[in-house]
């Protein structure tokens, strides 16, 4: 309200009715009524503000929503091995590809084969020597307690056996499933080292999109939803769909992390290749 007319400059001509000099007692009105001026004007400006705002809508967001993403491999083996023995072979270098079943490394275990041998044979000997306590205490030859300590020292050769048959079992390492070696720390007639794994090796048919969304998507986004996710690095985009969602929301971020699966992925497709997953939006 301008100060030159209205209540303002009323109270200001009367000013002589108080006992202050009539200078104050204007300067005090004219301070309070541009307060109340500023008042009026900001409270039109939040009223503006407030009819243009747009209503939450319960978490469900209209049009296309996008997130970051990181692909990853379901399956990733580090490969480490007690066995002390010299490596025999490794038929797979790093980035190639095998097949289920396939040899990925072996090792020379011909000290492990002799030790299984003398492991069988002092096993044989052991069940021929408790075969024959059994006899004797039949015929009373021999007393029960000779034939029990037999049974238990065959029982023991059996188990050392049995030992030694896990040794020669790792002699060789199976792929168990198809996929890519990643990384190759061994070579032939080297033993294997101790402070890193041997072989780092992958499944490349079941990659899996990693991605950190806001955590108010939960409202309808469903396991089975959809997606469409661009590569950064080949620019091409491949179809997926979400197969998991976090069990919890990390409260400082307001965070929640989602696991989508690509149905077939293409070789281009990667570990470790980013991009950007949309999705279709719900209104």
């Amino acid at each position: 309200m301008p100060f030159e007319t209205g209540p303002c400059q009323c109270i200001c001509k009367r000013g002589w009715l108080f006992k202050w000099p009539r200078w104050m007692v204007c300067l005090l009105v004219l301070c309070a009524c541009a307060g109340h001026s500023r008042a009026a004007e900001t409270g039109t400006l939040l009223a503006g503000a407030s009819s243009n705002a747009t209503p939450e809508t319960s978490g469900l967001i209209s049009g296309q929503l996008e997130s970051r993403g990181l692909v990853r491999s379901r399956m990733r083996v580090e490969y480490r091995s007690e066995l002390v023995a010299p490596v025999l072979k490794t038929p797979f270098l790093a980035g190639e590809v095998f097949a289920k079943g396939e040899i990925l490394l072996a090792f020379d275990c011909s000290r492990q084969n002799a030790e299984m041998a003398a492991a069988l044979a002092n096993a044989r000997a052991t069940a021929i020597e408790s075969q024959s306590k059994t006899r004797l205490v039949k015929h009373g030859a021999a007393g029960k307690d000779e034939a029990a300590i037999a049974i238990v020292a065959l029982a023991k050769a059996n188990a050392e056996l049995e030992v030694h048959k896990v040794r020669l079992a790792g002699c060789e390492v199976l792929a168990p499933y198809a996929g890519r070696v990643v990384e190759l720390n061994v070579r032939a007639m080297e033993l294997p080292p101790a402070d890193r794994p041997l072989l780092v090796f992958l499944d490349t048919e079941r990659l899996e999109l990693e991605m950190v969304v806001p955590s108010n998507w939960i409202n309808w986004l469903k396991s089975g939803a959809n997606l469409m996710f661009t590569v950064d690095e080949t620019g091409l985009t491949h179809a997926a769909s979400i197969a998991r969602i976090g069990a919890e929301v990390d409260p400082v971020s307001q965070t929640l992390r989602v696991t989508a699966e690509f149905p077939s992925p293409p070789p281009q497709l990667l570990p470790g290749m980013s991009g950007t997953a949309r999705f279709a939006g719900e209104s």
